[in-house]
């Protein structure tokens, strides 16, 4: 497991790299859901690319419900990756790999498996990011350099798994903030827990939060 903060997220040709390579990364996945066929799971790669380009050094930096065996499998496909020389000098970076079941994808279930779409109480799934407003108030007024209350609306869209882990974070409209208000209120939200779903499996599901100033006091 890579250690400190994660680094940027790929770049445009280093996560075409990535994409090119998905045949690696669904084999690894094939395998571990053989076993597990509900399985949902995020996996953050961070690559460490010398100034020739190449082959990168390759760690976890972060795992949220990947089993080490899958862990192992991807990390070891990817050391043998590689990478342009990048324009200034060696470089790290990272690229977040998402694991749920999919009918239609690469490691579709069995002929005789059972059908079940999971979900997830609505009211529950509500209160519980109701009660994240805060963090992502923070987020915003951090990034604007501002202790006032902010105007606006945000819609995060979130897929989470079995557990109520949050494994794909992204704000899907925002009419206040940047790009370093979405960067922080995904990176939060991989803490977030939320209800788990029944029967178990993987929902996705789209909040609002909207702000407003506060009215005048004794109004």
């Amino acid at each position: 497991m890579a250690t400190g903060p994660l680094p940027r997220f790929c770049a445009a040709d280093e996560c075409a790299v990535v994409v090119s390579h998905n045949v690696d990364i669904e084999s690894c996945e094939c395998a571990a859901r053989q076993y597990d066929e509900t399985l949902g799971a995020r996996l953050d790669l961070v690559f460490a690319v010398p100034a020739g380009g190449g082959k990168a050094k390759v760690a976890v930096g972060r795992a949220i419900g990947t089993p080490e065996s899958l862990q192992k499998c991807v990390v070891e496909r990817a050391a043998d990756w590689s990478f342009p020389s990048p324009a200034g000098g060696a470089t790290r970076f990272r690229a977040g790999v998402i694991f749920a079941p999919d009918d239609q994808g690469a490691c579709p279930p069995g002929p005789n498996a059972p059908v079940r779409r999971a979900t997830a109480s609505k009211e529950k799934v509500r209160a519980a990011l109701a009660a994240r407003r805060d963090e992502v108030k923070a987020c915003v007024q951090q990034a604007l350099g501002t202790t006032t209350e902010p105007t606006g609306r945000l819609v995060v869209t979130l897929i989470f798994n079995r557990e109520g882990r949050v494994i794909q974070a992204q704000v899907d409209e925002a009419t206040v903030g940047d790009d370093r208000v979405k960067a922080c209120i995904t990176d939060h939200a991989y803490a977030w827990s939320l209800p788990r779903p029944t029967p178990p499996g993987v929902v996705t599901v789209s909040y609002p939060f909207s702000f407003a100033p506060e009215p005048p006091s004794g109004q």
